[in-house]
């Protein structure tokens, strides 16, 4: 997913919630950003690591990763 402020494609999703060591061990796991243990409807699902910018929330409709 593209980022909608710089258009990068460095982007991933946000995970919350306590982060086990085998998150961090698995190298073949795809690109995360850790959002802490603070869980909020506000919180941001997705960040861009080229400039910083964190978008969407839990239930928007765009995130289609986050859909069941």
């Amino acid at each position: 997913m593209k980022c909608p402020q710089c258009d990068a494609s460095d982007t991933a999703p946000i995970i919350y919630g306590m982060a086990t060591p085998e998150l961090f061990s698995d190298q073949k796991a795809p690109k995360l950003k850790i959002g802490g243990c603070d869980l909020d409807e506000e919180n941001p699902v997705l960040h861009c690591f080229a400039c910083g910018h964190e978008w969407g929330r839990m239930g928007d409709a765009y995130p289609e990763m986050f859909r069941d």
